[in-house]
């Protein structure tokens, strides 16, 4: 069950328990859409990261954080990505693919 979904988001780079093994995290991006919401879920051995965000310094500095600060010294055990280049405005994904 989900506990504070209907709370406030959480600040990015922190992680916000939301229910059961099941937390929310905001990672900072530098588009119109300036943040992207990540969910990971703790397992006994190791945590669960569903979607990363953009490969940007400022994302990664924020991954580092959360990582050294909030995941309780478990390692990042699986990623799964929901998000590709069809959500990128069409400038952009055009120059990704030439």
């Amino acid at each position: 069950m989900l506990k504070n979904f209907k709370e406030k988001a959480p600040e990015p780079q922190h992680l916000l328990h939301v229910g059961n093994n099941l937390y929310w995290l905001r990672i900072s991006m530098p588009f119109a859409l300036d943040h992207i919401n990540i969910w990971l879920i703790e397992e006994a051995d190791g945590w669960v990261v569903i979607d990363t965000g953009p490969n940007t310094s400022k994302a990664k500095e924020q991954w580092l954080a959360v990582i050294n600060n909030q995941l309780k010294g478990k390692p990042i055990t699986r990623i799964i990505c929901t998000l590709s280049l069809i959500h990128i405005s069409e400038p952009t994904r055009q120059e990704a693919i030439s």
